[in-house]
């Protein structure tokens, strides 16, 4: 890793618990300084690049901020959004002409979004295509059932989703409620789940 990547990566980390600063670009001030990021040398590329990530730490703590309502831990949310507001930095291209924080948008959203569900986790680890999709699923099933008046069949919701249905089970199946093998079946205990399972 280089000096200059190191120390970005440590302006980053301060940013996290630092107190937010006012500290607007102009668009064309912006669009030099991602020109620098991108081509500048090693020196300019580190300041302009520190220079965006202050100047746009606002928008990523305010993205992250929507998660903490949820109990999620405030310092690893902030982190998240800025890496993900580095890697649309790293990743924009000056012939584009949207502004930096319509694009960053979606590159903080994202990465808060997986370290939300990092954090929220259970002992088997989803796929991240099926964490994406299940929510998805979930407002369509709710479309459906105001525009039906009852709840969808599979049939119905495959169709919705353009999706087949052994899909929509996969992703119905992750989300199962786990069983520990410690379960009881009978009232006194002594009967478990695990004791109903074939040996090999």
């Amino acid at each position: 890793m280089s000096s200059a990547i190191c120390t970005t990566a440590t302006v980053a980390a301060q940013a996290v618990s630092a107190p937010s600063q006012n500290t607007a670009l102009t668009a064309a001030v912006e669009r030099e300084l991602l020109e620098l990021a991108a081509s500048g040398t090693p020196r300019q590329r580190q300041r302009a690049t520190e220079r965006l990530l202050k100047a746009h730490l606002g928008l990523a703590r305010g993205l992250a901020g929507r998660r903490m309502r949820d109990g999620l831990d405030r310092d690893e949310l902030n982190a998240a959004a800025l890496r993900g507001l580095m890697q649309a930095i790293s990743h924009f291209n000056t012939d584009y002409t949207c502004r930096l924080s319509t694009y960053a948008t979606f590159w903080v959203r994202q990465a808060v979004r997986r370290e939300a569900m990092r954090q929220r986790g259970g002992l088997i680890r989803v796929p991240f295509n099926k964490q994406l999709r299940l929510p998805q699923l979930m407002e369509v099933e709710n479309e459906l059932i105001h525009l039906l008046g009852k709840k969808p069949t599979d049939a119905e919701l495959a169709a919705a989703t353009g999706q087949s249905e052994e899909a929509l089970k996969e992703v119905r199946y992750c989300y199962a409620p786990q069983v520990s093998l410690e379960t009881a079946l009978s009232t006194d205990g002594d009967l478990k789940l695990e004791d109903t399972l074939a040996d090999e």
